[in-house]
């Protein structure tokens, strides 16, 4: 289960109480109620900001990168700059194609097994990742404009 990028406390707390209706048939009750559900809050949050880095780093990979590392205030709001059009430009994309992006460029997981997660053909997932990165390039190329 994964949090949204603006999920608020009240969010944070339904997500919580949902995978303790998933999961509540493995509690053992070796501990206490209140330890195992901190151990569920703390993974949610734990997995959330994994994936959050993650996707940093394919924003990051697919901005611009400069040679050297920014001099000047010009060149770092230069690079916040394309690291937001990526990521609007990543938000833009149909459901479809942000699945399969995200799944094998952010969440690197292999083509098969992204497939299986989706339930299409291989050969479908890599329709869609090439149609995704078509239209990134497309969207970003646009708003550099």
């Amino acid at each position: 289960m994964r949090l949204a990028p603006s999920c608020d406390a009240e969010d944070f707390v339904q997500l919580v109480f949902l995978e303790v209706h998933r999961s509540a048939a493995r509690f053992r009750g070796d501990g206490a109620v209140k330890t195992w559900l901190f151990g569920i809050a703390a993974n949610l949050v734990r997995n959330h900001f994994r994936g959050e880095t993650r996707k940093r780093r394919a924003v990051d990979s697919l901005a611009v990168q400069p040679r050297r590392a920014p001099t000047s205030p010009g060149d770092a709001i230069t690079r916040e700059q394309q690291r937001r059009w990526v990521a609007t430009a990543i938000d833009g994309l149909t459901p479809a194609l942000r699945e399969a992006y995200v799944l094998c460029v952010i969440e690197e997981l292999p083509a098969g097994e992204a497939a299986r997660a989706l339930g299409i053909r291989e050969a479908s997932l890599y329709r869609r990742l090439s149609d995704a990165r078509a239209a990134l390039r497309a969207a970003i190329e646009e708003m550099q404009r």
